[in-house]
């Protein structure tokens, strides 16, 4: 079996060591690294998520901070809709929880649950920031709607399709649920005969 060097190494969680994943990435990586792993890269990766939270926060705020100050439209709806400034203090919240939970608590679905809930968070605080805008300040969701034929028929089709992707996507969630324990994924050598 390879040593504990070796399996950091390996390539199930090599894309969290690489520049480009970014920290938003390597955050969702390790903290569902902590949710389906147990042993050296379970422990390995609790140890990163406190440090990937701060990190996060850090990148997050500056770009909310530049925005609100650059953009008169984002922060002009922000101030017309003031209840959507709950999403980014739903976002900080969850990473606050990451961050507290990584340093003094070991449970291991709050970091994964709290990084999902971090991400929808984000994602409602930039619809909330640039409605009506779909690319900001040039496409509007007006603009970017197809006719209402092809509107329509995308209607049905997703009252059909959403359903069954739904039920597949639980199907596949239920068959892949648990930890990963010590043995699986890891190659081992042959050993070597006299």
């Amino acid at each position: 079996m390879p040593d504990g060097e070796q399996a950091k190494r390996s390539s199930h969680h090599k894309w969290l060591l690489e520049p480009d994943a970014g920290p938003k990435g390597a955050l969702l990586g390790a903290s569902w690294l902590v949710l389906k792993s147990d042993g050296e890269l379970h422990d390995w990766a609790y140890r990163r998520v406190s440090w990937l939270a701060a990190g996060v926060f850090i990148v997050l705020f500056l770009a909310f901070a530049l925005t609100f100050d650059y953009s008169i439209f984002a922060r002009n709806n922000l101030q017309t809709r003031a209840w959507g400034i709950v999403f980014p203090a739903i976002g900080a919240l969850a990473l606050g929880v990451i961050f507290w939970a990584g340093a003094h608590r070991r449970r291991g679905t709050v970091p994964f649950m709290m990084a999902v809930l971090f991400f929808l968070a984000a994602f409602i605080s930039l619809a909330v920031m640039f409605w009506p805008y779909m690319i900001p300040y040039s496409v509007t969701v007006a603009s970017a709607a197809a006719p209402d034929p092809s509107l329509q028929f995308f209607l049905y089709a997703g009252v059909v399709v959403l359903p069954i992707i739904a039920v597949y996507t639980m199907g596949v969630y239920w068959v892949f649920r648990g930890k990963i324990r010590e043995g699986y994924g890891v190659e081992r050598k042959p050993d070597s005969i006299g």
